[in-house]
């Protein structure tokens, strides 16, 4: 369903055309602020597309915010999201002033302006399958910052709390090799508030014209589709972060989805080790209902190190999601390789010298930090370099 309204105010982007919008969309119910409500509150609506950035009608909010909370997709289309509430006075739209109020309902606390593309490398998510991201032009972007939990683990201050989301950028700018920009992010949630719904959100300053364009002709369709699938969770963890020459490395599969019936599925497993394929394995799911889980385990090996693990999932013959993790199996020369670390009295020590122990919390970028008995040493290794 997409929203429009003759003389609607964007915001934080350029205007769209209606006839630009309706040649992606062109399966979409075009619905006005008058109709959003009822349209919104009809089972079948599946999915909520807003064309006009920071804008939003602001009377249709608890409609909205309604429709969100019962696990409905959402898409937006430029812009910093629900930041500027629009009213019709007196027949005319008027923009109201730019708050995070509403946005702080989606648990969106602010947005950081993050620089444009030119100059960038356009870089796609390659864990973002099956959506494939066409290259495109943004002049700024808008990185949230976003609460991903609504509930304590145990109380105590600061506590991290579950997993009730999980947010994925689609794309980045990068210049060498420093991701500078991320315009184009999923959020999947997967418990308590809003659970099952997808949110996607092209959060940057579209290029004037955008919407006519090639780039958008391929990616607001493939964003739309992508939304349609709702809230997914795939991963394949490693039961240990560690395993022991001649021990099997073994590891859970989790499959959960909110959209769509069980279909046949695979995983095609691959190892490496260095940069070079030691291993793979094809792995038949048989998903009869969601939420999935299952183990399988590979052959073991004797080569030491930092293995990585990347599992593609396949419904069909297509690409459905892609996961990277990893272990390590134990190398005792490299273990003692380094200098000896003891206590003496009161103090540690290095190599019979005493130190100064100091240093700084660690919080893996694929978990909150309550979660560290979910390891994926592949994203421990990345986020240390």
């Amino acid at each position: 369903m997409l929203f429009w309204e003759d003389g609607f105010p964007s915001a934080d982007t350029p205007s769209p055309a209606r006839a630009d919008l309706v040649a992606r969309l062109p399966e979409a119910r075009v619905v006005s602020a008058e109709a959003l409500a009822t349209a919104l509150d009809d089972p079948s609506t599946r999915l909520l597309v807003l064309p006009y950035g920071s804008a939003f009608p602001e009377n249709e909010w608890p409609a909205i915010l309604k429709f969100l909370e019962r696990g409905g997709n959402l898409l937006v289309l430029g812009g910093k999201p629900f930041t500027r509430p629009a009213r019709k006075i007196d027949g005319r739209w008027d923009l109201r002033p730019a708050r995070i109020s509403f946005a702080e309902k989606l648990f969106i606390n602010d947005y950081q302006e993050t620089p444009g593309s030119r100059g960038l490398e356009f870089q796609p998510n390659p864990a973002a399958a099956p959506l494939a991201a066409p290259a495109f032009p943004w002049n700024r972007g808008f990185s949230s910052t976003i609460r991903l939990t609504d509930e304590d683990l145990y109380p105590r201050e600061g506590s991290a709390g579950t997993i009730d989301a999980r947010l994925v950028p689609l794309v980045w700018g990068s210049s060498g090799g420093q991701r500078l920009s991320a315009p184009l992010v999923r959020i999947d949630h997967l418990k308590n508030r809003f659970a099952g719904g997808r949110w996607i959100f092209l959060a940057c300053e579209l290029p004037s014209g955008f919407f006519a364009s090639e780039p958008a002709r391929m990616l607001i369709p493939a964003l739309a589709r992508n939304a349609l699938d709702g809230a997914e969770d795939f991963a394949v963890r490693p039961s240990w972060p560690l395993f022991l020459p001649g021990e099997p490395p073994t590891f859970s599969v989790h499959w959960m989805r909110f959209e769509g019936r069980p279909q046949p599925a695979r995983l095609a497993v691959e190892l490496s080790l260095g940069g070079n394929l030691v291993q793979q394995k094809e792995v038949p799911l048989d998903a009869r209902v969601f939420p999935f889980s299952m183990q399988f385990s590979l052959p073991a090996g004797e080569r030491t190190g930092l293995h990585e693990l990347t599992a593609r999932l396949y419904i069909g013959d297509e690409l459905h999601a892609v996961y990277r993790t990893g272990y390590w199996l134990q190398d005792q020369d490299a273990l003692r390789s380094g200098p000896a670390v003891g206590v003496q009295g009161d103090y540690f020590v290095e190599d019979g010298r005493s130190e100064l122990v100091a240093g700084t919390t660690y919080m893996a970028s694929d978990v909150q930090r309550e979660f560290f008995i979910d390891p994926n040493p592949y994203v421990w290794d990345h986020d240390m370099a």
